[in-house]
């Protein structure tokens, strides 16, 4: 077991044994890449997202991979194939750190988590090696969060101009790899994955949010007012749902002008049946007045957990009214 967290998952009822083994290669490839470049500690921070990001920004790069077989420290009676060194593990192992770290500071602030402290603790030096070592994002990033939070501190702002730094922060960082004539099309697909991320974020912590009275975008800025989440979420569900679905859509719009030179069928996997998959899961639980969080960065999850989920896609008539979940097609 380790820690493990995020949103942006394979749906594993779809995915080729070739492509499973992909993405188990690229998540080893990140945790070694994490320990080698800043230690055990490093590895505590590894994520789905991240995983992606590597992947992502191999697949559009075309660069040729290279593999070994090294020893796990979950499972140390068994080498797993990793992929090493690729641009791709090495960019989202700093983003690993940078995002992690202003993670652990929004717990703090939001929850005043004894541990979320201690962890800003056990990884200040690495955060200010990378921001050192990668400037010009980490100038990006500090400027984005900072208008994040700004927003968040200001009253009767509306749910997009809430969301627009970050989505923006991903969308620089996701284009700062796209060559000439692909950069639209990298800003674009960026800028709906981190809005989309912020909205699923958000709706995964609704119940947290409501009973302890911390934000969350959508109590803040959709006009209902209720006294538990469950009658928060009955009243703004359809709000929530087009938001999401939205963002969705026009990653869909975008993915097909991108300019994919390897691991196509993952990345369709993951931006048409993953994260819809997740969408649907959390709506569900949301729906049925489940509290259970589905990402978290302070629990303890089992690997690939994300590929066995039994309620990952429902049915339509599990949404509201006349609203259909898009297949992406």
């Amino acid at each position: 077991k380790e820690f493990m967290y995020g949103y942006i998952r394979f749906y594993g009822d779809e995915l080729k044994m070739k492509d499973l083994r992909l993405f188990k290669a690229y998540y080893c490839g990140l945790c070694h890449t994490l320990k080698h470049n800043y230690g055990q500690r490093g590895r505590m921070l590894l994520s789905y997202d991240m995983t992606f990001m590597a992947i992502f920004i191999d697949a559009v790069s075309g660069e040729k991979l290279s593999l070994d077989r090294l020893a796990c420290p979950v499972s140390p009676w068994k080498k797993k194939l990793t992929i090493l060194n690729s641009r791709g593990l090495e960019k989202a192992a700093f983003l690993s750190i940078l995002m992690g770290y202003y993670k652990m500071e929004d717990v703090w602030q939001d929850d005043r988590m004894p541990l979320a402290k201690v962890a800003m603790a056990l990884y200040k030096k690495a955060f200010r090696r990378t921001s050192d070592q990668w400037p010009e994002t980490a100038a990006i990033i500090e400027e984005k969060l900072r208008e994040f939070y700004q927003n968040e501190k200001t009253s009767g702002i509306g749910l997009d101009e809430l969301t627009h730094p970050f989505a923006e922060l991903i969308a620089l960082v996701l284009s700062s790899d796209a060559e000439e004539g692909q950069k639209d099309v990298f800003y674009k697909i960026g800028y709906h994955a981190g809005r989309w991320l912020y909205f699923i974020d958000a709706l995964d912590d609704l119940p947290k949010d409501v009973t302890k009275g911390s934000f969350n975008a959508f109590t803040a800025t959709l006009p209902y007012s209720a006294p538990t989440w469950q009658q928060f979420y009955e009243a703004a569900k359809d709000d929530i749902y087009a938001n999401l679905f939205v963002s969705l859509d026009e990653i869909h719009r975008y993915l097909k002008f991108l300019n994919i030179k390897q691991h196509r069928e993952l990345i369709e996997n993951i931006f048409y049946l993953g994260i819809r998959s997740v969408s649907e899961l959390i709506l569900c639980r949301r729906r049925k007045g489940n509290d259970e969080p589905f990402a978290e960065p302070f629990k303890i999850r089992t690997t690939c957990r994300h590929g066995t989920e039994q309620d990952a896609l429902i049915p339509s008539s599990d949404f509201p009214e006349g609203k259909e979940a898009s297949s992406g097609e």
